[in-house]
């Protein structure tokens, strides 16, 4: 009997003694052997959590299921493009994957050293309303306690302490909204112009728009939705483009860690410029701009606009999105440094789920699939890992 066939045997008779209280003689060898087996044992047998997730699968007539898990540890490649249905995959992979995922995480290895701790989800806290606001040498710290008010007379702040009044900032010397990792943050801009900030953003404006124009700068995500003024054009700089406005709903991605800049016109129209002015093209509603940062390159495309304004309605939807790019995702929401397997790059899921739950949820469906893993790394990291990887003697 492989060391794997071991781990799935003894897991299924300390499932059943914990559901069913049976006498399990060869349970009883097998706790005999070594005291680790022991401390496994009572962990088990005295943790709620995990005697859930034992009973739960003793409730499931899955020998097929067994069969199944087995094949693919054993190395079935699975199709590269593989997806997944957050809300419909099947409880059973799921059950299995946590119950070998606890065992897995106890037991030593054959030859002696540390088995992988698994990451506990559980814990994790999902973004909340934070933001520092820098106004010159003054840095304000915002929550969802707090609110800022601006027009076009100067800026206040309301927060427990009572509102305050903001200084008039220079036009030259913009406010800085910084949004960090595990946060987001919406506030109205000078001119009425509502701004919703996603995770590990950044937004430059100033306390009051003069002459003809009105403009800011992003980095990261926003949801603008721009009070209509024709005679002041709205313009949005983030970096290699600007985004020419009159009165309009758009979504900006524009993070320095991805390659891609991408406009998403939900109403009215944008036109998308160069720096220096140069028209490159005129989005219609429905409509993305996606440009690639390392060449300049940019096309036009119909969108997808569930998908694109997702986070927007507090949703994480991924389409056939790569592990990587998921990973990201996640690790700007939760704050927490994921890291993906080498092997697993090529990997896609498709899925929906509330972005406001812990991560717990969407670590247990992907363990599901029985393809993969999430072990905790240095510094409170965590790595994603091939199932086969782990279970390897």
């Amino acid at each position: 009997m492989t060391r794997l066939e071991h781990i799935i045997r003894m897991a299924r008779l300390i499932g059943r003694h914990l559901w069913q209280k049976t006498d399990e003689p060869e349970l009883e060898a097998w706790l005999q052997e070594s005291q680790a087996n022991h401390t496994l044992f009572h962990k088990l047998r005295d943790g709620k959590e995990w005697a859930d997730k034992l009973a739960f699968y003793e409730s499931l007539d899955t020998e097929a299921e067994w069969q199944r898990l087995r094949r693919r540890l054993k190395g079935v490649r699975p199709a590269r493009r593989r997806t997944l249905s957050f809300r419909h995959v099947a409880s059973v992979a799921a059950a299995l994957c946590a119950l070998l995922a606890v065992t897995w995480a106890v037991l030593p290895s054959e030859n002696g050293t540390p088995a992988p701790v698994l990451f506990d989800g559980s814990r994790t806290i999902p973004g909340r309303e934070m933001a520092t606001l820098t106004g010159g040498t003054t840095t304000y710290a915002l929550n969802e306690h707090t609110r800022v008010d601006a027009s076009d007379t100067g800026m206040t702040l309301t927060d427990s302490t009572g509102t305050r009044h903001l200084a008039r900032q220079a036009t030259a010397t913009p406010y800085v909204l910084r949004v960090p990792r595990g946060g987001e943050y919406a506030l109205t801009l000078p001119d009425g112009t509502r701004v919703w900030m996603n995770a590990d953003s950044e937004l430059r404006f100033p306390s009051h728009f003069e002459g003809n124009e009105r403009r800011i700068s992003l980095r990261g995500e926003a949801y603008l939705e721009v009070a209509k003024d024709t005679a002041r054009p709205f313009y949005v700089e983030t970096g290699q483009n600007v985004v020419h406005v009159t009165g309009t709903a758009f979504n900006i991605r524009c993070y320095d860690d991805e390659g891609d800049m991408i406009v998403t016109l939900a109403q009215g129209r944008v036109d998308m410029e160069k720096t220096d002015g140069t028209l490159l093209a005129s989005l219609r509603p429905a409509q993305q701009f996606v440009s690639q940062k390392s060449d300049g390159s940019y096309r036009v495309e119909a969108a997808d606009l569930n998908k694109a304004l997702a986070w927007h309605r507090g949703v994480f939807m991924f389409r056939d999105e790569p592990l990587p790019a998921i990973a990201r995702e996640l690790s700007r929401w939760y704050d927490i440094p994921i890291h993906v397997s080498p092997s697993l790059q090529d990997k896609r899921y498709s899925g929906e789920l509330n972005r406001y739950d812990t991560i717990d949820p969407l670590l247990s469906i992907l363990r599901g699939t029985g393809e993969l893993e999430f072990i905790e790394g240095d510094a409170g990291a965590v790595q994603i890992v091939p199932v086969a990887d782990i279970a390897k003697p």
